[in-house]
């Protein structure tokens, strides 16, 4: 399976989903998860887009067997807060987000070598621009 595209996806996690080990394209719309703990067992992913996602708090479950991960496009999780673990999958390239969380700190960014292309809410911020 190369995607899969999940509407009102009521699993708090995607552990549900770590048989789809081929599986590259992952979109899901009004989801109930609250972190991306199984994403670890997707290691072909490389893209993931997340569209509603009202008690996603956190992007645990993100590791460094992500390593094909080249995007992740989070829309409306206003409660995500915790962008730690994005630290993790350092081959990312692009990352985008809107409407989600407020972040304490942006240190995460600091281990992110392959990125060229930040979007918070509808500003473009390249990684050359961060206090790093």
């Amino acid at each position: 399976m190369f995607w899969l595209w999940l509407d009102s996806f009521k699993q708090e996690n995607l552990n549900v989903l770590s048989e789809l080990g081929d599986l590259k394209y992952l979109h899901l719309h009004k989801t109930g998860i609250v972190d991306l703990m199984g994403i670890e067992k997707l290691r072909k992913l490389v893209e993931l887009h997340i569209d509603g996602a009202s008690k996603l708090k956190s992007l645990n479950g993100l590791t460094p067997s992500n390593s094909e991960l080249e995007l992740i496009d989070i829309y409306n999780a206003k409660a995500l807060t915790d962008y730690r673990s994005l630290s993790k999958i350092t081959n990312v390239k692009r990352l985008i987000f809107s409407k989600t969380g407020t972040s304490e700190n942006m240190d995460f960014i600091k281990d992110l070598n392959s990125i060229e292309e930040l979007i918070i809410g509808n500003k473009q911020v390249f990684k050359h621009s961060l206090p790093i």
